[in-house]
């Protein structure tokens, strides 16, 4: 988060600005709860503190909080104006211990305070009585479902609206792919959970212990999802990358080839790289087959080093690269990143104890989308390698039909 840009800034500025403007509408509008309600709501910020300092972790990159359950019984227990100042104090109080970085602490904060905002306007707006809860009333039940529904889409959106600005995608995108993966499910299990929460707490905050067996069950769904999901990711990741760089392989290189290809992307040429190493098969005679491959894992590094955001370099096989450069790209560009690969492969590489040269010959082919197609291009591209090879190695050609 240290390293946002500034659109993202300013992003997570407004929201914080919308958030705290609330709050302080809330804490406006805060009637002095009952003796029993404000005990309520300590113990409510106390475990909403607890939940955010101490995430549940069940897989190497997969961890979960309570407080979406914490947050939603927060909405059904009490008004509007002290659901918000709870669920405000409960997040605070956490990133404050956690010495969360401002603009994680922000974007956070913001969350909360607007998911519960919407979620206790929306349930207020239709008569809920949170003094005593009852579920007899049709009109009533009827709001619990939309409130989750708009607790969610906030929760989501403002998530979302941070990684599109980061990657440039569209936040409908983003937005869609956190729907679609294990995180709705999670999320889900967790609203039924707040459900029982408030309900439990609501006739006696000593009863609350009875929640330990539905908590475990939604533990045990969140791991076995997050065990799942990362399951499918390695082997998602293992099926498009270069098991031995851990660069992207060739299926991956043409996806994305196709993609900057694809009509109507971009607004202009993109650029096809293709570099093949001249010494591999010298180093593994004289080195052996385990210096070679540690020659091909700092080419991968050093060809990475070269590129510009959005550009992807692949290992295609062997001892041949390829690089994809994007976004209107021309030929002074090309040649440009080109030399840079030279430049950078001419320096010499320590393996074994030995100094190493990773000499190269690159091929270059530019390639306007709508017009050109993938294979065509990385053929292209390859045969201009082969003419910087027969000219001397260790240089580029560029292509020329």
């Amino acid at each position: 988060m240290s390293r946002l840009r500034v659109s993202t800034r300013l992003y997570i500025v407004i929201l914080s600005a919308v958030a705290l403007a609330l709050t302080l509408l809330a804490v406006a509008h805060l009637t002095a709860p009952t003796l029993w309600r404000g005990v309520l709501a300590l113990v409510m910020v106390a475990l909403l503190t607890l939940a955010y300092l101490f995430p549940l972790r069940f897989a190497p990159d997969t961890k979960v909080t309570l407080g979406t359950s914490l947050l939603f019984a927060s909405v059904l227990l009490f008004n509007p104006p002290l659901a918000i100042l709870v669920a405000a104090l409960g997040r605070v109080v956490s990133q404050i211990l956690r010495r969360a970085p401002a603009p994680k602490a922000l974007l956070n904060g913001s969350q909360t305070v607007l998911q519960v905002g919407v979620g206790s306007l929306l349930l207020a707006s239709a008569g809920w009585d949170t003094e005593r809860l009852r579920f007899d009333q049709s009109e009533q039940l009827a709001v619990i479902p939309v409130a989750v529904l708009a607790m969610y889409l906030v929760n989501t959106f403002s998530v979302a609206g941070v990684l599109a600005i980061e990657s440039g995608r569209s936040p409908f995108e983003v937005w869609w792919g956190s729907v679609t993966s294990h995180d709705a499910l999670e999320r889900l299990s967790q609203l039924i959970l707040g459900l029982l929460i408030a309900i439990v707490a609501d006739v006696s905050v000593w009863a609350m212990p009875l929640l330990v067996l539905p908590a475990a069950a939604v533990y045990r769904l969140c791991e076995r999802q997050g065990r799942l999901h990362d399951q499918n990711r390695r082997l998602a990741h293992q099926a498009l990358h270069d098991p031995l760089t851990g660069l992207p392989n060739r299926v991956l290189f043409l996806d994305r080839l196709e993609r900057a290809l694809a009509p109507g992307y971009g607004k202009g040429p993109a650029a096809v790289l293709f570099v093949d190493l001249d010494n591999l098969k010298s180093v593994n005679d004289t080195l052996g087959h385990h210096a070679g491959d540690e020659l091909l894992r700092a080419v991968g590094v050093r060809l990475a080093g070269c590129l510009r955001p959005g550009d992807i370099v692949a290992r295609l096989g062997g001892d041949e690269f390829a690089v994809l450069l994007q976004g209107a790209v021309g030929l002074s560009e090309a040649t440009a990143v080109a030399e840079h690969i030279l430049i950078e492969l001419g320096e010499p590489l320590w393996i074994d104890g030995r100094q190493v040269s990773a000499r190269a010959s690159i091929g270059i082919v530019l390639g306007m989308p709508g017009s050109d197609r993938s294979a065509d291009l990385l053929r292209d591209a390859d045969l201009a390698m082969y003419r910087a090879k027969d000219g001397g190695k260790a240089r580029y050609e560029v292509f020329a039909a």
